[in-house]
């Protein structure tokens, strides 16, 4: 028999024990700081705009305004998207706290003799995905 006391068994099973504790401590991941919750997008907004009701010439011009909001310092990707399926640059916007931060894009609509009923979109790709109402209008060209 290997062992020949209750004692040399305990201290066989302690030094088992202690052996596999320091296997699982080489293997855990390694925390070098505080952890942080990864910050959010937590509003989007468009505003609509005025069109008078009568017509226009066209095309016509039109600056939509909005803004983003964030819970925490993020990296935040967003683009728009509107009814006529027109293809918008993605855009990076850094945010080094919790704040609100504008954006705004110009679309250029309409055609002689058309009236047009469209919609644009604020669409935040990243870090999370979250999208404005749509912001509708109605156009009746000359």
């Amino acid at each position: 028999m290997l062992f020949k006391t209750s004692r040399q068994i305990s201290i066989a099973l302690l030094g088992l024990v202690l052996a596999a504790q320091a296997v699982a401590a080489q293997s855990a991941p390694r925390q070098t700081g505080p952890t942080n919750p990864v910050s959010r997008v937590t509003g989007v907004q468009l505003r609509p705009i005025r069109v008078s009701p009568g017509r226009m010439k066209c095309p016509v011009k039109n600056t939509f305004y909005g803004r983003i909001s964030t819970d925490g310092p993020a990296t935040v990707k967003y683009t728009f998207a509107t009814s006529d399926g027109k293809s918008w640059p993605v855009t990076t916007l850094t945010f080094s706290a919790k704040a609100m931060k504008p954006v705004s894009v110009t679309w250029e609509t309409g055609k002689p003799g058309h009236t047009v009923n469209a919609w644009i979109q604020l669409q935040v790709i990243s870090p999370n995905k979250l999208d404005s109402t749509k912001a509708t209008f109605i156009l009746r060209c000359e």
